[in-house]
């Protein structure tokens, strides 16, 4: 059976939050054929507190998130099919959730005010990842991320990167504004394009 069609769903701006939730949960009954779904910027958050709602639409591949004010990724291991999320200026307390997406493919997490990578160790698949603006201060747990190609460390306190050397498959990576010393990537190189 061959799928020719994707249901795709974005949410307004400025919907008001139940809107919101009305219109989350009527999206259950579509879950089946939705797999693209953008929430960024909704207010929805501003009532719910973590992603529990999403939990039926596990047929979503790409998910949006971006500024909005969820607290919480509870529930977000259920999307076992996402490959893509974006979660830019979101107020998380824990990345813990995301252990549990093992198909995602690329993950931006710019800005969020988190240190602790080791719930990214489990995502064996994922080929990108945008840590800019992240308060991480230690790279080692991304050692386990063997297919990593793309690496953004743009503006994160970052001092060594020395367990990047590792990482065979890294094409890019970018980290202006990272006060590191380089040198141990040098064997990457010229497979490797650093932009600093």
């Amino acid at each position: 059976f061959l799928r020719f069609f994707a249901f795709n769903f974005s949410l307004p701006k400025k919907a008001r939050p139940d809107m919101v939730v009305a219109m989350l949960s009527q999206l259950s009954t579509k879950a089946d054929t939705l797999d693209a779904l953008n929430l960024s910027g909704s207010t929805c958050f501003d009532r719910i507190a973590d992603v529990r709602l999403l939990a039926p639409l596990t047929n979503v591949t790409w998910l949006d998130l971006d500024e909005t004010k969820c607290k919480s990724l509870e529930g977000l291991g259920e999307l076992s099919n996402l490959r893509e999320l974006s979660m830019r200026y979101v107020p998380v307390k824990s990345l813990a959730p995301l252990a549990a997406l093992g198909e995602l493919r690329k993950l931006t997490t710019s800005n969020l005010k988190l240190s602790d990578l080791t719930p990214l160790t489990q995502l064996q698949k994922l080929e990108e990842l945008d840590l800019s603006g992240a308060a991480c201060h230690d790279l080692s747990p991304l050692l386990e991320l063997k297919k990593l190609k793309r690496l953004n460390i743009t503006r994160t306190p970052i001092t060594s990167v020395e367990p990047l050397a590792q990482l065979e498959n890294l094409e890019l990576l970018e980290a202006w504004f990272v006060d590191a010393d380089f040198s141990p990537l040098e064997r990457l190189f010229p497979k490797l394009e650093l932009s600093t």
